[in-house]
């Protein structure tokens, strides 16, 4: 939690990984997350959302 207050003070893009969508605190459930199985398309699914990220901010 401390890392990702962090981030976003200093407007650095996070993106949450989990298990569970169970898993985020509430504080946080706004925020898109990506929902992942162990050692299962994790890297398609991150390769997707950089993406997503660098299409936003060119």
């Amino acid at each position: 939690m401390y890392e990702t207050g962090i981030a976003h003070t200093f407007g650095n893009m996070v993106i949450q990984m989990t298990l569970s969508l169970d898993d985020i605190p509430s504080d946080l459930g706004h925020h898109k997350a990506l929902k992942y199985y162990p050692l299962r398309n994790l890297s398609n699914k991150l390769y997707k959302r950089f993406q997503v990220i660098y299409k936003q901010n060119t």
